[in-house]
C-alpha cells in the first residue's frame, strides 16, 4: 500500500475539512476550537480572535458530555437552586452568593424579580442569516420625539463601575452601543466583553458622571426604569428632569439612559454619580485595585465633601459635583420628558437613538 498516497488524501480531506463549514456561507470562518459561545437556527457558534465563528460539527462529539450549563460560555456559573429572578434572550438567570448565575434547563420556575440594579448580563445573540448585526449606516437619523408627556418619577443615585447594560449588544437600534471601558479607562472595542462585575474588563467609563452647564442645568447619566417602556426604547435616549423637591426643586437636568435597573420603581432615575453607592454589585474594587466597600454606604454611599478624597482622581469631579451644583440633594423627587439627546452627551457615550 502505498501510505504517503493514503496520507496526502487524508491531510487533502482534513484540510478541506478545516476549509469550509456551514457558516462560511454566512460569511463567517470555522471556529480553530469548539468551545459554543451561542447556538441558533443556522448552527452552534464560537468566538475567536474577537470575531463569530461557526462550530465544525466534528465538534458535537466532543460536546456530548458536557454537563455545564449554558451561562458557563458566558463567564457565569450555574446556579445550585432553581430560583428563577431574571430572564433574557440568554436564559433563565438566578442570583446566589451576590453573583448571577444560569439557571438549569432542567429547573422549571418563571419568577422574575431582578434583585439588581444593573442588568449585567450579556444579550450576545451571534450573527446568522436571520440576525445580521443592525447596521447602523443604513439609516443614521436620530430618533425623533413620540412621546412629549410629562410625568412624574423619583430619582437615587449609585456609581457600581459595571458595564452599562446598554453597552451590551443587540439592546436597541443605536448609532453604537454605550461605550465601556478597560482598567485603564480606554474604550473596550469588543461589545460583548464580560463586565468587571462579572469577573471581565469591561467597566463603566470614568467619564460617564454628571457636570454643571450653568446654575440651573446639569448634564449626566442615569440607569432608569420606565413604566410602559423597556430597553430597546429607552437605551441611550435623553431625558430632562425637572427637580421638584429638595433644595434644588427648579433645576434641571438632562441625562441619557445607559442603563437598567431592574430593582428600580416606576418611572425612575439612578443618576450616576461617583461616590453615590455601590448598591448590589461592586466593580470599582477590581476596577481601581482598592477596598471600594470604604466608599460609604452600600446605597447613598459618601457622606461629606471631604469624603470625595477616598475616589480615585479621576472619579472625584463627579462626586465634588454632587456636594455643589446638586446640593448632596438625598432622592428628590422630579418631572421628566424626554428630550433630543445633546451631542455633548452622545459624544461620550458614542450612542444615539436611530429613526
Amino acid at each position: 500500500m502505498n501510505y504517503k498516497l493514503l496520507l496526502s488524501v487524508v491531510s487533502l480531506i482534513s484540510a478541506t475539512n478545516a476549509a469550509s463549514c456551514w457558516s462560511n456561507a454566512l460569511g463567517y470562518e470555522c471556529c480553530k476550537g469548539c468551545t459554543v459561545i451561542e447556538s441558533d437556527a443556522s448552527g452552534d457558534w464560537g468566538i475567536e480572535n474577537n470575531q463569530w465563528c461557526g462550530i465544525p460539527s466534528s465538534c458535537k462529539a466532543n460536546n456530548t458530555g458536557n454537563t455545564s450549563c449554558w451561562s458557563k460560555s458566558l463567564g457565569y456559573d450555574c446556579c445550585k437552586e432553581c430560583n428563577t429572578v431574571y430572564t433574557d434572550g440568554d436564559g433563565d438567570w438566578g442570583f446566589e452568593n451576590n453573583q448571577w448565575c444560569g439557571i438549569s434547563d432542567s429547573c422549571k420556575s418563571t419568577g422574575n424579580d431582578n434583585p439588581g440594579n444593573n442588568d449585567d448580563k450579556p444579550n450576545d445573540e451571534p450573527p446568522s442569516n436571520t440576525n445580521d448585526p443592525f447596521n447602523p449606516t443604513n439609516n443614521l437619523a436620530t430618533s425623533p420625539i413620540t412621546d412629549k408627556r410629562k410625568r412624574v418619577g423619583q430619582t437615587t443615585r449609585y456609581w457600581d463601575c459595571c458595564k452599562p447594560s446598554c453597552a451590551w449588544n443587540y439592546k436597541a437600534k443605536v448609532t453604537h452601543e454605550v461605550y465601556s471601558c478597560r482598567k485603564d479607562g480606554s474604550i473596550e472595542p469588543v461589545v460583548y466583553a464580560t463586565s468587571g462585575c462579572g469577573g471581565g474588563q469591561a467597566f463603566m467609563c470614568n467619564d460617564q458622571q454628571p457636570w454643571e452647564i450653568n446654575d440651573k442645568l446639569s448634564y449626566g447619566f442615569a440607569a432608569a426604569n420606565i413604566s410602559g417602556s423597556d430597553e430597546e426604547h429607552w437605551c441611550c435616549a435623553c431625558f430632562k428632569l425637572t427637580f421638584t423637591s429638595t433644595s434644588i426643586a427648579g433645576k434641571q437636568m438632562i441625562v441619557q439612559v445607559t442603563n437598567t435597573g431592574g430593582d428600580l420603581g416606576n418611572n425612575h432615575f439612578d443618576i450616576q454619580m461617583p461616590g453615590g453607592g455601590l448598591g448590589l454589585f461592586d466593580g470599582c474594587s477590581p476596577q481601581f485595585g482598592v477596598d471600594a466597600s470604604k466608599w460609604g454606604n452600600k446605597y447613598g454611599g459618601l457622606t461629606s465633601e471631604s469624603q470625595c478624597s477616598l475616589l480615585p482622581k479621576v472619579l472625584q469631579p463627579g462626586c465634588h459635583w454632587r456636594y455643589g451644583w446638586f446640593e448632596d440633594a438625598d432622592n428628590p423627587a422630579m418631572e421628566f420628558e424626554e428630550v433630543q439627546c445633546p451631542q455633548e452627551l452622545v459624544d461620550i457615550t458614542g450612542c444615539a437613538r436611530l429613526a
